[in-house]
């Protein structure tokens, strides 16, 4: 058995949203220029920064993308992916290559695919509100995706509070 079928997800899908959120990262790094943001100005509130605080947002937005069926999840996916695009290209004026890998390189690619597994619980949710017979979500994607969304903000706290 592998990985997709044990999750219960659709790699058709998956390599889908991979996809457009490759492209959105690339819109959101390409229009990052046309903005001005925070001209150095503290723009986190560090209290968002604490596990529980970052674990929370992550649910919060999984939440409101998943109850919202699919249509909500992608805007979700189209907000965060040019976000994350905006931000790459800020912080690359900003910190150096290694500063940047360690913001970003252990705890994004666990949201990231937190964001992917959320888009797939989202269209389960979706076919089973259109047709009765398709099947929920499984736990086992349920769990895990939680799982990442706690392991990616114990990551981040503690890297946030360390740069």
């Amino acid at each position: 058995m592998n990985l997709y079928n044990y999750l219960g997800v659709n790699h058709k899908q998956l390599f889908f949203d991979i996809s457009l959120l490759t492209l959105l990262i690339v819109a959101g790094y390409l229009l990052s220029g046309t903005l001005i943001i925070a001209n150095g100005e503290e723009i986190v509130n560090q209290e968002e920064l604490s596990i529980l605080g970052i674990f929370y947002n992550n649910i919060k937005i999984s939440f409101f993308s998943i109850v919202g069926t699919i249509i909500f999840g992608y805007f979700i996916l189209l907000v965060n992916g040019i976000i994350l695009g905006m931000a790459i290209q800020t912080a690359t004026n900003i910190y150096s290559i290694q500063e940047l890998f360690v913001l970003l390189g252990f705890h994004g690619p666990i949201e990231i695919v937190g964001w992917l597994l959320t888009l797939q619980i989202s269209m389960k949710i979706t076919k089973r509100i259109l047709d009765k017979n398709s099947k929920f979500p499984s736990r086992t994607l349920v769990s895990v995706t939680i799982l990442l969304y706690l392991v990616g903000a114990v990551i981040e706290s503690i890297i946030s509070r360390g740069v």
